[in-house]
């Protein structure tokens, strides 16, 4: 689903969030991840360099720099 950044900025500006954890992973070129759960929080994902192919609920998702994902728990 693509979401307009300005729109999406503008929610976040107008609502209240904490963030309860950061964490940062690094898959090696070539690499597969498979089996990682993630935590009973909604969670956003800013992929920093690369390319990879994440699955979320069974759907695909291309992520590289420049895109955001956020997911529910």
């Amino acid at each position: 689903m693509k979401v307009d950044i300005n729109d999406l900025s503008g929610y976040f500006a107008k609502i209240h969030f904490s963030v309860v954890d950061i964490r940062r992973a690094v898959i090696e070129p070539g690499k597969k991840r498979y089996g990682t759960s993630t935590s009973p929080f909604p969670g956003m994902i800013f992929p920093l360099r690369g390319r990879s192919r994440m699955f979320f609920d069974g759907v695909p998702y291309d992520m590289e720099p420049g895109k955001v994902f956020h997911g529910g728990p």
